[in-house]
């Protein structure tokens, strides 16, 4: 290979390289938030206690040179995820309806919460740890 097809070569995947690590990058990010995020809720991004609430998702989107990497599905699973519950009270939905137990049916009983998990703030730590080592790599290789 020539001096000039080599440089030429470099050139092209400089160019390149905002495109495809953008696309790559974010990738990395969201498999470590989901990788994460299944981790936390026993690996189908659901609260085994939360009845009626759905799973937690992960929402990449793409253009030219940004990614938007958002938490989707439940937002109030994502919530307690992140930050946690208090002790709190959980009531039966309807006037005079009962809570399933081990202990029988009840009208109310007090929850004692859940510790923060910090799901996001983890997955997405991982996730640009990855996407920078990758940048680099790719860097240094010239790709």
């Amino acid at each position: 290979m020539s001096a000039a097809s080599e440089i030429r070569a470099v050139a092209d995947a400089a160019r390149r390289f905002p495109r495809d690590w953008t696309r790559d990058g974010s990738r990395l990010v969201s498999e470590a938030i989901t990788l994460q995020s299944k981790a936390d809720t026993g690996g189908d991004g659901r609260l085994s206690n939360a009845r009626g609430y759905g799973a937690v998702t992960v929402d990449v989107r793409l253009d030219e040179s940004q990614a938007s990497i958002t938490n989707g599905g439940d937002k109030t699973i994502w919530a307690w995820l992140e930050d946690g519950t208090g002790r709190h009270r959980v009531r039966a939905r309807r006037q005079g309806g009962t809570l399933r137990t081990p202990y029988g049916p009840r009208q109310s009983v007090v929850v004692e919460g859940m510790k923060a998990k910090q799901t996001w703030t983890k997955g997405n730590e991982k996730g640009l740890d990855a996407a920078e080592r990758d940048a680099l790599a790719r860097f240094e290789r010239g790709t």
